[in-house]
């Protein structure tokens, strides 16, 4: 019975230390896997972090990147290739990298894998190239390699907007074709005064090759007498000024000087800083030589000018002397018979009236003195007027007011008609000449009596306006008026609308009046109806 339960307590011992040995493998096991799942949480944030960090950088950098997987679909991009290609997000989560092509002009370039140290030269020649979109925007196309485990798994494909750049470097391409075909000579140079770059303009007028003349001084152009313009030209440049058509002299190859007109700029760096000059030199000699030409010729006209001048001015003082002659003739040797015959056959009227002659031989004698007296009046007026051209006149201040008074007051005392005479003061005075003005004026007073109907008191009234600088003077009638398709015909020689056995007159007082006033660098009008009078004015520059 002991031995029996020897055994038994010996197979429980066993049991009992096996089960013990085995909850330990098992403590230790779930101990291992406590251990496992903290390395896996610690790893799995490790990514997270990781992830986030990529996505932050992607979404940080200046350039648009598109992630690639081993199949070519789209596997990630960053938010500045949105911004940059103005493309739907939804675009670039569909994966399909055939969506893009509806954008882009030309194809995305997928290059083939290629190894790690290549990756050194991302950005040299033949790892870029050109992207256009179909908006006109370029963009320049990088492509990198993403290694896992040493083996290729997926692509990087980097974009930068180079549209500026493009458009700058075609710009630039531009300008250098406009400076190469340009006919002037276009020439940069340093501060020292070094030639750094010529173009063909610059070849064709000096005669130097750039090969010949690159690198060597500018004095090498200028006459050593013209040298000292160099560094005034230079201390200028460096104050930022400009220098525009300058013209001078310039030395081609061989000696040969050439008449330029010369523009120079500064040229800046980024900073603001003068660094250098361009020059834009055109040939200007065949210039000179016609500007030579012409003045000699224009000096020969002036010569054979000013001698036909003298000619001209010679014969017309003759003609005028002649005409003055003439004048005094008419003054004088015409208007004596006319005297004449006016006093012999008023001599006969008195002497003879009612003794020899019947009323129809005094009718006749009438008619003569008539006659004669209308034949003085148009003699003197036709000298008037010939002699308003001639006349030295000097204007000066004159006072409307009392001249106006003199005129209407001497008119009054030597006319027999009655007439109403109105003038408002104080009138404006204007700049004239005071014989003229009161030749002027009484002419239209005269007119202004004489053209009433016949029974009816003259009306006048006169007075002033300013307009605008100048002075107005109106003489308003009660009289017959003028009708409007007369208005600018009275204002010439000999014009009367209304026969002589009517209304008096020669015909000429208002040419008279016309002559006078655009002499003093005025003008004249009439306002009428035709029916109830006319307002006559003249109108002179003010004081």
């Amino acid at each position: 019975m002991s031995k029996e339960f020897d055994e038994e307590m010996q197979v429980r011992t066993v049991a009992l230390a096996n089960a013990k040995s085995i909850l330990v493998v098992h403590k230790r096991a779930e101990q291992e896997l406590i251990e496992a799942k903290k390395a896996l949480q610690r790893r799995t944030d490790e990514l997270a972090r990781s992830l986030a960090l990529m996505k932050a950088t992607l979404d940080s950098t200046t350039d648009g990147l598109l992630v690639l997987d081993e199949d070519g679909q789209i596997a990630n991009f960053n938010k500045k290739l949105i911004e940059m290609w103005h493309i739907s997000p939804a675009i670039f989560s569909s994966r399909d990298i055939g969506q893009l092509r509806d954008f882009v002009a030309g194809e995305i370039k997928i290059p083939q894998p290629f190894a790690l140290g290549e990756l050194t030269n991302f950005n040299s020649a033949g790892k870029s190239q050109l992207l256009e979109l179909k908006d006109g925007r370029f963009f320049e196309q990088f492509s990198e390699e993403q290694l896992v485990d040493n083996r290729s798994t997926g692509r990087v494909l980097c974009f930068r907007d180079i549209t500026e750049r493009k458009q700058t470097e075609e710009a630039v391409s531009r300008l250098a074709a406009v400076v190469e075909s340009s006919d002037d000579a276009i020439v940069s140079k340093s501060l020292d005064g070094i030639i750094m770059s010529w173009n063909a303009g610059a070849q064709r007028i000096f005669e130097y090759t750039a090969e010949e003349i690159v690198g060597k001084s500018i004095l090498m152009l200028i006459p050593a007498e013209l040298q000292k313009e160099e560094p005034e030209i230079i201390a200028r440049l460096k104050k930022g000024e400009r220098i525009e058509h300058y013209e001078t002299v310039r030395l081609a190859k061989g000696g040969r000087r050439i008449d330029i007109s010369l523009t120079v700029s500064p040229v800046k760096d980024s900073t603001g800083k003068v660094v250098g000059a361009s020059k834009i030199a055109r040939d200007i000699t065949a210039d000179k030589k016609r500007q030579e030409a012409l003045r000699e010729s224009e000096a020969r006209f002036r010569t054979e000018l000013e001698r036909l001048v003298h000619e001209r001015t010679a014969s017309l003082e003759e003609a005028v002397a002649q005409m003055e002659e003439f004048s005094y003739s008419v003054s004088h040797d015409l208007r004596a018979p006319l005297r004449a015959m006016q006093g012999y056959a008023t001599a006969l009227m008195e002497d003879y009236r009612g003794k020899v002659l019947d009323g129809e031989a005094e009718d006749y004698l009438q008619r003569i003195v008539t006659a004669g007296l209308r034949m003085d009046r148009l003699t003197r007026d036709v000298l008037v007027y010939s002699k308003i051209p001639r006349a030295s006149l000097q204007l000066h201040a004159v006072t409307l007011d009392k001249l106006v008074s003199d005129i209407t007051q001497q008119y009054l005392q030597a006319k027999t008609e009655d007439a109403e005479i109105a003038v408002e003061t104080p009138l404006l005075s204007v700049m004239g000449n005071e014989s003229f003005l009161a030749q002027a004026i009484s002419n239209l007073v005269d007119n202004a009596v004489k053209f009433t109907f016949p029974g009816r008191v003259p009306q006048i009234r006169i007075w002033t306006e300013g307009i605008q600088g100048q002075v107005r003077l109106w003489v308003e009638d009660n009289g017959i008026g003028v009708k409007s398709e007369y208005q600018k015909r009275i204002w010439g020689m000999f014009e009367r609308i209304h026969p002589q056995t009517q209304f008096e007159g020669t015909g000429i007082g208002l040419a008279i009046v016309r002559k006078t006033i655009e002499r003093m660098n005025g003008t004249v009008g009439v306002e009428s109806d035709g029916v109830s009078g006319s307002k006559f004015w003249i109108q002179l520059p003010g004081i």
